[in-house]
């Protein structure tokens, strides 16, 4: 509301998407509560908004309300998600980092806070993720050399790229649920035994069914590390785990030499290494490279056959993203050199915004 993000569960927000669809029918989505909006300002609307989403399309056509002003969503307003899914990932990825923030301080207060509405950001997450991807997984790939990450926001890059890797393997909506509580629950504790990580997930509330997976799952990633026979999703959680700690211990290496870190200097084995690489691919969304001499920010990877070896690019130009290029289409142009956000000084969330 307003360019600002508000806290609803999950049914809420799937009712705001259904009036958003209404709304953009009537192209009144755009809806702007300013200051001096009165009671009679709010009633004379509401009752015409309700005229329109019933029967009369037009009930709203060419009314004032006073400090209430609606239009039809434009391509750079907040209300166009549809034209503008990148701003909705960041703010869903915003208010997921607050509520695991939110949910460490109270842990290490001695509270025992309910994990339900834990539950509910990453439901909505994976949702948006579903058909959105990219932009997860470059704000995930984010760091601030100078700065860092909190463990809040280290495990929430975790979650965001267990969620990624397990819809590329297409596993089902409980298993990708309970890896991304697992992947953010891990860091209650900061210790490689197995059972410190876990005892802490039998005080909490509000995990439902999924209490027992992801308990399994954290247990084995700990344990994998020590060279014992795990499950995949617990080698899922292991291997994202370590690429996420190789990006926090070298916050200047380029994505890409990431990945050749974790496929050839990694203490453990694991054949969903080599499948999390083929996931990623060898220019990582999130990644800096030289194409031609100018600096682009890989965005997304083609269908096409060498989409990977060749990804959609898109230009920085006065520090905002400009014209998307599909390197799988332009074969005269190449990439000649790979940076990582960090050299670059840049922001991602002011490229996209």
């Amino acid at each position: 509301m307003n360019d600002s993000l508000l806290k609803v569960d999950v049914q809420l927000y799937t009712r705001a998407k259904e009036l958003a669809v209404i709304l953009e029918a009537l192209d009144y989505n755009d809806i702007r509560f300013q200051e001096g909006t009165t009671r009679e300002n709010i009633v004379a609307f509401v009752s015409d908004l309700a005229k329109g989403v019933r029967k009369d399309k037009d009930a709203l056509k060419g009314k004032s309300y006073g400090a209430i002003i609606g239009q039809a969503a434009k391509g750079g307003s907040a209300s166009a998600f549809r034209f503008e899914p990148d701003r909705l990932a960041i703010w869903l990825y915003a208010g997921l980092t607050e509520v695991v923030e939110q949910l460490f301080v109270a842990y290490q207060q001695g509270k025992t806070p309910s994990l339900l509405p834990l539950r509910r950001s990453l439901q909505m997450i994976i949702d948006s993720q579903k058909e959105h991807n990219g932009i997860y997984q470059m704000l995930s790939a984010f760091r601030n050399p100078e700065e860092g990450k909190t463990e809040a926001s280290f495990r929430v890059a975790i979650a965001i790229d267990i969620i990624g890797f397990a819809l590329f393997l297409e596993r089902s909506n409980i298993d990708i649920l309970e890896l991304a509580l697992a992947a953010i629950l891990s860091g209650l504790e900061k210790t490689d035994d197995a059972d410190k990580t876990v005892a802490p997930l039998f005080a909490f509330g509000g995990l439902g069914e999924s209490a027992l997976g992801l308990v399994v799952y954290l247990y084995e990633s700990k344990k994998g590390r020590e060279g014992k026979s795990i499950s995949v999703q617990g080698q899922m959680l292991l291997v994202v785990e370590e690429y996420h700690v190789k990006i926090r211990e070298n916050p200047k290496t380029p994505l890409p030499k990431i990945i050749y870190s974790l496929l050839n200097e990694t203490s453990f084995a694991s054949p969903l290494l080599q499948i999390f690489a083929r996931y990623k691919g060898p220019f990582p969304i999130g990644s800096f490279v030289k194409v031609d001499n100018e600096t682009m920010l890989v965005i997304g990877q083609s269908n096409n056959k060498g989409g990977k070896q060749r990804p959609i690019v898109m230009k920085i130009e006065k520090g905002r993203l400009i014209k998307s290029i599909d390197l799988s289409k332009k074969l005269d142009k190449k990439i000649t050199q790979i940076s990582s956000l960090a050299e670059q000084d840049v922001v991602l969330e002011d490229l996209v915004m």
